[in-house]
């Protein structure tokens, strides 16, 4: 085949997308994507669908597979990108407990069980961050064989330094900078998940107010420094989520659509 034949002028439809959803606790990230239509919800730490369940934030009917380390967490994954199955959607749920079992693991092979030697000099993070890749590129696959993964993970807050300026504060998901940077290569998404707090009666002296309410959004870009995110969906820069998983899976899955419309 010549190689001009090879061009793809039109992309895949069929291809899913790899989404790294971050937040605080409490906002709502499991129960909203767990909405996905035929989703399958991998637990990685974070033991959440039973109460979910008993409160009806997610379906009773939700299949749930709970991963007890880092090798279990590739060979599920892996198995679901190579063999048949109903599932479009794949909720990992934590991507922050996908990372405690990696650095367990390299703590245990590679540094004499010791986290004092692996947080020496961050080598341990250095060969937790390559090993990372592993996980990406089945992720990668998923994607490829057409089912969307959210990961889901926790808020950090890390310390920007500036080169030109003062140095700031950023919210970020709860990853180590290497793991970070090496999932932004792969991901169509990286949305913060958060609740705006409005205030009115703000003391002059003190800059304090009274808390009246807010909303809750998903922040999926915008040239914002005090927050890591962006996307390549058309997505827009803020989703407002409603009053419920149901009303934020709506917001967002409108959005989604929308985003498509954008490239027509």
């Amino acid at each position: 085949m010549a190689l001009i034949d090879r061009v793809n002028k039109t992309g895949n439809a069929k291809t899913g997308k790899i989404i790294l959803v971050y937040g605080a606790p409490k906002q709502g990230k499991t129960s909203t994507f767990c909405n996905f239509p035929k989703s399958l919800l991998l637990q990685v730490k974070d033991l959440s669908a039973d109460a979910l369940k008993e409160s009806g934030a997610i379906a009773d009917d939700m299949p749930v597979l709970d991963a007890t380390g880092w090798d279990d967490v590739l060979s599920i994954l892996r198995e679901l990108a190579e063999t048949e199955h109903e599932y479009k959607g794949i909720i990992i749920d934590g991507g922050s407990g996908v990372e405690e079992y990696l650095d367990a693991l390299v703590t245990e092979e590679n540094f004499d069980n010791s986290p004092v030697k692996f947080n020496s000099w961050g080598a341990g993070d250095k060969v937790s961050g390559v090993r990372w890749l592993e996980f990406m590129e089945i992720l990668n696959e998923l994607k490829a064989k057409g089912i969307w993964i959210f990961v889901l993970a926790h808020l950090s807050i890390a310390t920007i330094k500036s080169p030109s300026g003062n140095d700031y504060t950023k919210n970020v998901p709860h990853l180590s900078k290497s793991k970070l940077m090496a999932s932004l290569k792969y991901v169509d998404a990286i949305i913060l998940m958060e609740s705006i707090v409005a205030v009115k009666d703000v003391n002059d002296q003190s800059h304090k107010g009274k808390a009246v309410g807010g909303s809750r959004l998903m922040r999926c870009g915008g040239a914002n420094p005090s927050f890591e995110a962006g996307n390549r969906m058309g997505l827009p820069d803020n989703i407002v989520l409603g009053n419920s998983p149901k009303e934020a899976w709506d917001a967002f899955a409108l959005a989604v659509k929308a985003g498509r419309k954008q490239k027509v």
